[in-house]
């Protein structure tokens, strides 16, 4: 198995680890706070911050925002990381990954872990702070 190092560059950043031994994947945590705030790319490629609720976003119907994990992570050579929506997350929520799977390439990215998380319900999702929506899996290259 893959080590794979995570480093916290925000002090309420949470660890991922695995729910239960033997999982295949790890939950990840958003943070939803005054000092990371979720985020939309405009037109032009520039971020624009959303407003909050005390430590909550509103997602709207069909809306996409970024969200913060306050992670960077690496991976020896040779393996990646993939990130999926959790069940409940796609399943009760609606929520689901822009990008629908995202892979991280993490022997060579080394910015902040972000998630892009895409509204596909007729209504508004509540996002609140350190919420588990997303978890990795750690995959050999071949």
């Amino acid at each position: 198995m893959a080590k794979i190092k995570f480093l916290k560059i925000d002090n309420e950043a949470v660890l991922p680890k695995y729910a239960h031994k033997g999982d295949a994947c790890m939950d990840i945590h958003v943070l939803v706070n005054e000092k990371n705030r979720p985020f939309v790319f405009t037109e032009t490629g520039d971020k624009d911050e959303v407003q909050m609720i005390f430590d909550s976003v509103m997602l709207c119907p069909q809306q996409t925002l970024v969200f913060h994990t306050g992670l960077k992570c690496a991976t020896e050579q040779g393996f990646g990381m993939r990130i999926y929506v959790r069940s409940s997350t796609g399943i009760k929520r609606g929520l689901k990954l822009a990008n629908d799977t995202a892979i991280i390439d993490t022997a060579t990215y080394r910015g902040e872990l972000l998630i892009a998380l895409t509204n596909q319900t007729d209504k508004v999702q509540e996002v609140k702070h350190l919420d588990k929506l997303v978890q990795a899996e750690i995959f050999k290259i071949e």
